[in-house]
């Protein structure tokens, strides 16, 4: 995974395609559930995330508001395995 960040856009033009974002995002999960944990990788790859241009919408309810689908908050919005795997090259 870690060789996809070089690998990927920044954004995605078309749903379903890996971005930074989300290669960041599976990186911080992977890394705070194997063992052992490794919280410095974690805490690099969330700090990516967040300074990636994400942001949370305005209030709760918004989330069940499909007019801001795949919105500011949407990280890992329909990426499939696939998308990953040909981002990674394996």
């Amino acid at each position: 995974m870690e060789t996809a960040l070089t690998r990927v856009r920044v954004t995605a033009t078309d749903k379903g395609f890996a971005t930074v974002g989300a290669v960041n995002a599976v990186l911080a999960k992977v890394y705070a559930t194997k063992e052992p944990h490794d919280w410095s990788k974690v805490n690099q790859y969330c700090d990516a995330v967040i300074s990636g241009g994400y942001s949370l919408l305005p209030t709760f309810d918004r989330l069940w508001d499909n007019s801001v689908e795949n919105s500011a908050e949407s990280i890992l919005k329909s990426i499939t395995p696939v998308a990953l795997l040909m981002a990674t090259g394996e």
